[in-house]
């Protein structure tokens, strides 16, 4: 069976960023198309399953460039005992501070790399024909291809891959328009994950696609917790720059047209530092960049990388057997165990302790 044929994303080519921002409602439109497209597009790549008029399956059938398992996900919100510092100065006791906790049951054990010499994980995917659209950056961005992620950890997670080989470690500030265009223009989140804060791939530039639909949870759209305004605060730097108050993980936030100029300039910044690393998060045009500790890349807790979408409040434990460095005595536990024990506390210890402050970087934000 071939592969589904690759989609246009349209506007991303056409618009330079200043026309994303000052064209809303013309965008509005094309937002709801793109978001759509691609949607329909991902579900195209699941592999086809037969069933035998109920819930049994009979028969599986994948191709090269099926996404190996229909995700199966189980959410849990996690609410904090205490109430967020912005709750308490304005008396608002309906919205305490919340976490998301997902349980995948379909993702591990995944198979291991195994590319053929010369071959990295983007050929590989352009060679079996895993990708939904080719995404040209325009005059003001850089290129890149959208494929579905094949192991993905939620419906519609996919990745944006860079077409120009070069390492994670070296975004541009053409990186953060497209990325900017992109999510602006299809309503999907951007994560990415430097070297040392949670990546796993270093030999090209990717970045994470998220579609925030996932947190639907008994009938109602949340946000990501680190967007949450009832809780965190945005406290002013200057006009279009921000850092964030009344959250585990500290971040600079840019939400104006300088925005990649300003994120290109911290960032290369970090990147001159050898305890350092970070995670860029892109919803639309605004743009948060998180200070990480590079020596405190893996959690106890989680027993894994924290990745940008723990950052963002989002944990997704996997159903693997994980063994926890520093328990008093030796054990395997189980991604259930972590889904149905994990508290609010242990999971902002676990984002705060991979984070550092902001402050020691303020002099490359001024």
């Amino acid at each position: 069976m071939p592969a589904p044929d690759p989609i246009e994303i349209r506007g991303i080519k056409e618009k330079d960023l200043g026309a994303c921002i000052d064209s809303f409602v013309g965008n509005w439109q094309l937002k709801e198309q793109n978001k759509q497209l691609i949607r329909n597009k991902w579900k195209e790549f699941l592999h086809l399953e037969t069933h035998d008029g109920g819930n049994h399956i009979i028969n599986t059938h994948y191709e090269d460039w099926s996404i190996a398992y229909i995700p199966r996900v189980a959410k849990r919100m996690v609410l904090s005992e205490v109430p967020s510092v912005e709750a308490e100065r304005t008396n608002d006791k309906t919205n305490p501070p919340y976490f998301f906790v997902l349980l995948n049951t379909a993702r591990d054990p995944r198979p291991p790399r195994n590319f053929p010499p010369g071959v990295d994980f983007l050929q590989d995917l352009l060679n079996r024909g895993a990708v939904i659209s080719r995404i040209d950056g325009g005059t003001d961005g850089s290129n890149f291809y959208l494929s579905p992620n094949l192991y993905p950890g939620n419906p519609n997670d996919s990745l944006l891959i860079s077409e120009e080989k070069r390492p994670q470690d070296g975004v541009k500030q053409e990186d953060i328009v497209t990325w900017q265009k992109f999510s602006y223009l299809t309503g999907l989140t951007v994560l990415f994950n430097s070297i040392g804060a949670g990546n796993r791939v270093p030999e090209r530039l990717h970045a994470l696609v998220f579609d925030k639909a996932n947190l639907n949870y008994e009938g109602k759209l949340f946000e990501f917790p680190i967007k949450n305004d009832k809780c965190v605060k945005k406290e002013s730097i200057r006009a279009g720059v921000y850092r964030l108050k009344n959250y585990p993980a500290s971040a600079f936030i840019f939400n104006d047209k300088y925005a990649a100029g300003r994120v290109d300039r911290l960032v290369k910044g970090i990147e001159q530092t050898d305890d350092i690393s970070y995670n860029i998060i892109v919803d639309g045009i605004e743009v948060y960049v998180v200070p990480r500790n590079r020596k405190r890349e893996l959690s106890n807790a989680l027993g894994r990388r924290v990745t940008a979408v723990d950052i963002v409040g989002v944990i997704t434990a996997s159903n693997v057997e994980r063994y926890v460095p520093g328990q008093a005595e030796d054990r395997v536990v189980y991604a259930e165990e972590m889904f149905t024990n994990l508290d609010y506390k242990t999971i902002e210890a676990s984002i705060e302790a991979a984070c550092i402050p902001e402050d020691s970087l303020a002099d490359l934000v001024k």
